[in-house]
């Protein structure tokens, strides 16, 4: 589909994000209004969750790592500012709005899941969402929640395709990478880096590991964050004249606060998690080298061309 152009990829997007958030939205209603019979005691934890030493805090990192994916959206709009009017407007209000949807649409639909299944159900249920229909539609929850699936799937996948494409295709274009992922088709896409990005997908797709593919996701994640935030304080200091066309609010408290629990986050889950802490470090090691030897090659370049297209004194 994104095949097809930019304005098609777009649409898409747009039409697809717009049936998802109805559909939770009416979900989240259903179970409301169409309520069933509560325990009295659908708080409570199951005793072996809360027996357990350590498993709480476990439990929480393994949450954790499955909302960092789940958000990891937000700063999404910014691969796309070059084909954005006015980015400068539009960048901060497409974040913080994206940021706002995504925070009511899954806090009413937890709160819905929390009213219609007692606690140590939605604990050993692997699929919340589709017990929760089964229990509001009967035998039609399945089908419900099956719909429901397949719409925010293709809507969570169009978006990382759309962007993957984007950031080779500028890594191309600027001589990071072969040019010819640089190469654009009638319809506007980046086609070569669309096609490497899906051939990736589904070699990770086969590789049929998906709770490692999110904790390693998660980790690669976080690590990005922190070298985000590590960089604003550096940007601030080194130029501090820059037009900044927004305001960041309580600066520099709110990022030195993310930047800690970030560290924070990446501690837990190498203490937790190490095996696929590792397996992430050890593959953003692996990219120094390769970025060392590229850059290299793209300053000999540049300066061979330098010199072939320099004017005899």
């Amino acid at each position: 589909m994104n095949w097809l152009g930019l304005r098609a990829g777009s649409r898409i997007q747009e039409l697809t994000s717009l049936i998802k958030a109805i559909a939770l939205i009416a979900f989240v209603v259903a179970c409301f209004v169409i309520s069933p019979h509560r325990a009295s005691d659908r708080f409570a934890l199951p005793p072996s969750l809360a027996a357990t030493k350590g498993g709480l805090l476990l439990g929480v990192l393994l949450a954790l790592q499955a909302v960092i994916i789940t958000y990891d959206g937000w700063y999404f709009a910014i691969y796309f500012a070059e084909e954005d009017n006015d980015p400068a407007r539009n960048l901060p209000r497409s974040s913080i709005a994206g940021v706002l949807a995504c925070i009511a649409v899954y806090a009413l639909l937890n709160m819905a899941l929390l009213h219609v299944l007692p606690m140590n159900k939605l604990a050993g249920s692997e699929v919340p969402g589709a017990d929760a229909a089964m229990a509001i539609f009967g035998g039609r929850g399945k089908q419900f929640i099956l719909v429901l699936a397949m719409v925010t799937v293709l809507s969570a996948l169009n978006a990382p395709v759309l962007l993957s494409c984007r950031i080779l295709f500028g890594m191309g274009r600027d001589g990071w990478l072969p040019r010819w992922l640089a190469s654009v088709n009638s319809g506007g896409t980046p086609s070569a880096a669309l096609l490497v990005v899906s051939l990736a997908s589904i070699v990770l797709i086969l590789s049929g590991g998906y709770e490692r593919l999110i904790g390693v996701a998660s980790f690669l994640v976080v690590v990005l964050y922190l070298s985000g935030f590590c960089a604003l304080f550096a940007l601030r200091i080194r130029e501090p004249d820059l037009p900044r066309p927004f305001k960041a609010w309580g600066y520099p408290w709110p990022n030195l606060g993310v930047l800690l629990a970030s560290a924070a986050f990446l501690v837990a889950t190498v203490v937790r998690d190490l095996k696929d802490a590792l397996f992430t470090l050890v593959l953003i090691s692996l990219s120094y080298p390769v970025y060392f030897f590229v850059a290299k090659s793209k300053l000999l370049r540049t300066s061979t061309s330098d010199a072939i297209t320099a004017p005899p004194e």
